[in-house]
């Protein structure tokens, strides 16, 4: 099952902090991802990975847009 909820608005030094109601949804899932962005226009974005099995991990998106000739 996959599960998608929003983040609170008042930033955190922990991405999962930003999750809304955390020790509820985070004491339940085996995994919890956080996608954010500086800002709502900005090119690149980091997915930040939790969970019970595995590394935290902290990927960083970039999206390129490409002009055809």
């Amino acid at each position: 099952m996959f599960i998608v909820h929003h983040t609170r608005k008042m930033p955190s030094k922990d991405k999962f902090d930003m999750i809304s109601e955390t020790n509820g949804l985070l004491g339940a899932a085996d995994r919890a991802f956080v996608l954010s962005k500086k800002n709502r226009t900005d090119n690149e974005a980091t997915l930040d990975i939790t969970g019970r099995d595995q590394q935290d991990m902290r990927l960083k998106f970039i999206l390129k847009v490409y002009k055809s000739a």
